[in-house]
């Protein structure tokens, strides 16, 4: 709720995704932009709703502990770390309309709830695999315990990955992969990639699903 309904639902919206009770949210009908003049000023304009540009903010993550031979993962840690801020345009051009307001730019505002956006990455991650693979001991999920909010560490097992990300022009709304792990001592554990809203430029997310010694 506080992520689909948050600071995603304004982007969700405008790509024609409905939840559960859209049919009881009222039609937007306008929606107030910021626009930045040359000499810095803030003026907003209340604009029809296809008529205004729409942005989706994802946050980057630092690469997991998991998969950072420079930082593996250390009990200790606690939260998740952002590195970036992955800004999603949807609806009309930012510049078209920029320059029908003789502006310079635009400002968007978020407020985000980084917390339940990784706990929910972790919900999709747990769910492939085990839709996948079927069920496995609970005692070898990292994830299952952040997502109720008993372990920490999240940084350790949620993060992006650089590497071989995910690719962007895939007709398709969102791309999951899970592949298979094996340590140099023999451990194996499963990853699970996820990429939210594919055919957008956006970060590829990479969780720890499944640890086994």
């Amino acid at each position: 709720m506080r992520v689909l309904r948050g600071f995603l639902d304004r982007g969700r919206q405008s790509l024609g995704i409905k939840g559960r009770k859209s049919h009881r949210r009222p039609a937007t009908e306008s929606i107030k932009q910021t626009f930045i003049r040359a000499d810095n000023s803030l003026v907003e304009h209340d604009l029809p709703w296809d008529q205004s540009v729409k942005v989706m903010h994802l946050p980057v993550l630092t690469l997991p502990g998991f998969l950072n031979p420079k930082f593996p993962p250390d009990p200790s840690a606690e939260g998740i770390e952002v590195s970036a801020m992955d800004t999603l345009t949807m609806g009309l051009g930012e510049g078209e309309i920029v320059r029908e307001h003789a502006s310079v730019g635009m400002q968007f505002q978020d407020r985000m709830d980084i917390c339940s956006f990784v706990r929910m990455l972790a919900k999709i991650a747990h769910g492939y695999q085990v839709a996948v693979h079927g069920a496995f001991p609970i005692e070898q999920s990292p994830l299952v315990p952040i997502i109720l909010g008993k372990r920490w560490d999240a940084r350790n097992w949620i993060g992006c990955t650089e590497q071989d990300p995910l690719p962007s022009d895939r007709q398709c709304l969102h791309l999951l992969q899970d592949v298979p792990l094996t340590g140099g001592d023999g451990s194996s554990a499963s990853m699970i990639r996820i990429k939210l809203f594919a055919d957008y430029p956006s970060p590829t997310y990479a969780l720890a699903a499944r640890l086994q010694a």
